[in-house]
């Protein structure tokens, strides 16, 4: 069994992956700085979306032999 790391895909348009981070705004950074938000742009649709903890999934690869 192997572990495959892939980024998320975009939430609005399906296409695009979630590669780059965007810094939060102020008041998420003041307000809710505890908490695992990260923003992040979509690599197709530009569009910016708000992800709870990483952008990267794990999916296990099952390899029959």
């Amino acid at each position: 069994m192997e572990i495959i790391k892939e980024r998320r895909k975009c939430t609005k348009c399906d296409v695009g992956v979630l590669d780059t981070r965007v810094p939060r705004s102020l008041f998420i950074k003041l307000f809710f700085f505890w908490l695992p938000l990260k923003r992040y742009r979509c690599s197709s649709c530009w569009k910016k979306t708000y992800i709870w903890g990483s952008a990267w999934i794990e999916k296990n690869n099952l390899v029959s032999v």
